[in-house]
C-alpha cells in the first residue's frame, strides 16, 4: 500500500482503496448469491469506485486455494452483474482473485481472462496497487 489509502469492508472482504477515490456502491455478493452457493463458504464483493474521472466495477473473489470453478465464475460475473443492473455499461471492469496460493496452470488461466491475482498473506485486497500497476 504505497500511496495513501483507506480500508473499506464489504461483507467478509477487506479492501484498501486510494484515499482520493469515492465509493459509489459496495455489495456483498455472498448475500446476493446465498441461495445459489449455499454449500460453499464465499467471500465475494462488488465495489464500484469513482477514481480519477473514471468509474471502476471491481469484483473480488477472496478464496483460499482457488480452483478452475473460482476462475470461471469470476470471469463470467461481470455479464451477470450487468444483467441485474449492478454494473453500469460504461464502467471499467476489474476482476481480482485474492488467494493464499495458486497452481501455476491456474495462473495462466486467470491471466487469459484478465483476472488480477493477489496473494493475501492476511492483508486486505490492495486495489490501489492494481490501479498503479495498470497505470490507471
Amino acid at each position: 500500500m504505497g500511496d495513501k489509502s483507506k480500508i473499506i469492508v464489504v461483507g467478509k472482504v477487506k479492501a484498501s482503496i486510494p484515499l482520493n477515490s469515492e465509493v459509489i456502491k459496495k455489495i456483498d455478493l455472498e448475500k446476493l448469491y446465498k441461495h445459489r452457493y449455499a454449500c460453499e463458504a464465499r467471500n465475494d464483493a462488488l465495489i464500484v469506485l469513482h477514481y480519477r474521472g473514471k468509474k471502476y466495477a471491481i469484483i473480488i473473489e477472496d478464496t483460499g486455494v482457488p480452483s478452475t470453478d473460482d476462475i470461471n465464475r469470476l470471469a463470467d460475473m461481470p455479464k451477470e452483474l450487468r444483467s441485474k443492473g449492478l454494473i453500469d455499461p460504461n464502467a471499467l471492469i476489474m476482476r481480482i482473485l485474492h488467494h493464499c496460493g495458486i497452481h501455476s496452470l491456474l495462473v495462466a488461466m486467470a491471466r487469459s481472462y484478465r483476472i488480477e491475482l493477489q496473494e493475501c498473506t492476511n492483508r486486505p485486497v490492495d486495489i490501489g496497487l492494481i490501479l498503479r500497476r495498470r497505470k490507471l
